[in-house]
């Protein structure tokens, strides 16, 4: 039997769309005469699970959503989007405030994504995953960009350069101001977290002018570059300098990454198991803050535990 999944937030068009499109169509798949010219579909579909109910503040914009890709029903409010449902996704709509609509489902136990960022204040973060500790809740939150198909591709590689002292990530971030290192820097943080894994102490933001160059430094010394610049063509880019060695992993295929989150959230609601201890979604989400916090103060951040 198909997992049922229930969608929280259809944006207000546009950019803010994006996701709630995105994930609908690699769901529930659909007809290319029923998709509006402007919305973003993907091909590839995560087998066995569907979008069954949706709800959004704007009733329009979530029955318009349903039509396009098949939603049975447009729930009235979020209990009606949680009930009969194995899960739900909160999604993005780039106000970064989404989050706020995840607590409700958290506390009633059910198993939650929340859409990246999980917070624009780590506090907040800190919160959700104590309620999420308290209620048993599965709870899951990332960027896509830690399942992307080039790094996976590139993993043979990547353990022979042996020890990493240095790596450098970047992207575009265009829009959101100073946030825009919290709402765009986690796609290349998680991107070269899925390497590097955690244990960053310390956060050091030098940048200015939608310029942001962040030196990470990890408790055993080594330094990750964070880039996101208004004003670079958008790519997603993590380059890697070991001791024995050197490799960069462009990535360039969305409709996987897109895919294996979603594949990868079906698997946690089947199998019962976070793919990511919720200890390093607040580490990221801790570094996206400190970044910030850094820019405005001019100074380095000691995180948590660090230093």
């Amino acid at each position: 039997m198909d997992l049922k999944i229930g969608l929280v937030g259809v944006g207000r068009g546009g950019p803010s769309s994006y996701h709630a499109r995105s994930f609908s169509s690699i769901f529930n798949g659909f007809e290319p005469e029923r998709v509006p010219e402007d919305w973003p579909t993907h091909q590839q579909r995560v087998e066995g699970a569907r979008v069954v109910a949706v709800w959004d503040e704007d009733a329009a914009a979530a029955k318009e959503l349903a039509d396009v890709f098949g939603i049975d029903r447009v729930a009235g409010s979020m209990e009606d989007v949680a009930d009969g449902v194995d899960g739900v996704i909160v999604v993005d709509d780039i106000t970064m405030t989404h989050q706020k609509k995840a607590r409700f489902f958290l506390e009633q136990g059910v198993p939650t994504f929340i859409d990246k960022p999980l917070s624009d204040d780590a506090r907040e973060a800190e919160e959700l995953v104590g309620i999420a500790d308290k209620t048993g809740a599965l709870m899951m939150s990332t960027s896509a960009l830690r399942y992307a198909r080039e790094t996976e591709a590139a993993r043979s590689v990547i353990d022979g350069l042996g020890k990493i002292p240095l790596a450098v990530t970047a992207c575009q971030g265009q829009y959101m101001g100073e946030d825009a290192v919290i709402h765009y820097g986690i796609h290349p943080l998680e991107l070269a977290y899925s390497v590097l894994g955690p244990g960053v102490v310390s956060v050091d933001n030098v940048g200015e002018n939608g310029r942001n160059i962040v030196k990470l430094t990890y408790a055993d010394g080594r330094v990750l570059m964070l880039l996101v610049f208004a004003e670079i063509a958008q790519a997603f880019k993590l380059d890697l300098y070991g001791e024995s060695g050197a490799t960069s992993v462009l990535v360039e295929d969305w409709d996987y990454f897109y895919w294996k989150m979603l594949a990868t959230y079906a698997a946690m609601l089947r199998d019962k198991t976070l793919p990511v201890p919720l200890h390093e979604t607040l580490e990221i989400i801790r570094v996206l803050t400190a970044a910030k916090e850094s820019l405005l103060s001019g100074k380095a951040i000691t995180l948590p535990g660090g230093g």
